[in-house]
């Protein structure tokens, strides 16, 4: 993705299409703000400055057309959050301005696959506000710590800081907007996504200065189960500070603050 433009490569390195944004007259800035994959969807934010940034969605598929006849607009108030989410489902973020955020929750914006809007879905549960915290992955672009799988949402909500009411895991029906269940996680622990699959959502919990754990969540029930411990690295890190990284059974934990590449401090030998 450029500025202007999306390319689609062959795996021998060879052009396959091109596609170019709409465009706007000369004296408006435009650009290509965010790219994500969703098996044979592309879903590009395109951002236009006009006195504030006004964004829009542009669906394509693997030969490069756009399915719907035009991108389709974000209607978000002035200083509101607008981020592309990577997951099964085709999904934007939205999150209120720094002055709206005590009264209005974030919402998520549900895509067809002909790129239009399905359905506007309030972030939220009975278990307290959403916490969406602000991570990355190794060699990935920053991205807020939801997972999907299917037209299930998984979010963290409450507050990882209290001893007493630790956050809960909340499995939400983006085809609904009910809330399917919630689950308590160890306490005090900002918990983290490793991935979902049609039985469970996986759960990195715990403290770093500690041994933490891998739980499944099971997709319909929430019930948890332990199935991995991760061993306490040497030095303490912080685990809302992490980036995680979970493919194919490895496991790799990396503090970036220090740095754009951080320090590795843990990976799992791959099956």
């Amino acid at each position: 993705m450029t500025p202007n433009t999306v390319v689609g490569m062959r795996h021998d390195g060879t052009e396959a299409w091109t596609w170019r944004n709409p465009g706007v007259p000369a004296d408006q800035y435009v650009l290509n703000w965010d790219m994500t994959a969703h098996g044979d969807r592309l879903m590009v934010m395109i951002g236009m400055q006009t006195g504030g940034w006004r964004y829009w969605v542009a669906t394509l598929d693997t030969a490069g057309k756009e399915r719907a006849p035009e991108p389709v607009p974000l209607g978000v108030p002035m200083g509101a959050g607008v981020n592309l989410l990577d997951g099964t489902a085709m999904t934007v973020l939205l999150t209120p301005p720094p002055g709206e955020k005590e009264k209005k929750k974030p919402e998520l914006v549900t895509f067809t696959r002909e790129g239009t809007i399905a359905r506007v879905v309030p972030l939220a549960s009975t278990a307290g506000p959403a916490r969406l915290n602000w991570s990355s992955r190794l060699g990935r672009h920053s991205f807020h710590d939801i997972t999907f799988q299917g037209s299930t949402a998984y979010f963290v909500a409450g507050d990882p800081a209290s001893d007493t009411e630790p956050a809960r895991i909340v499995a939400l029906d983006l085809a609904t907007g009910a809330t399917k269940w919630t689950q308590p996680v160890d306490t005090v622990t900002s918990p983290r996504f490793l991935g979902a699959d049609a039985d469970a959502v996986y759960v990195l919990g715990g403290k770093a200065s500690q041994d933490m754990s891998v739980y499944a969540y099971a997709a319909e029930s929430g019930a948890k189960s332990r199935i991995s411990t991760v061993r306490a690295p040497d030095v303490p890190l912080s685990v809302p500070g992490l980036s995680v990284d979970h493919r194919a059974g490895g496991l790799a934990l990396t503090e970036p603050s220090g740095g754009r590449f951080g320090t590795l401090m843990f990976r799992s030998p791959a099956p």
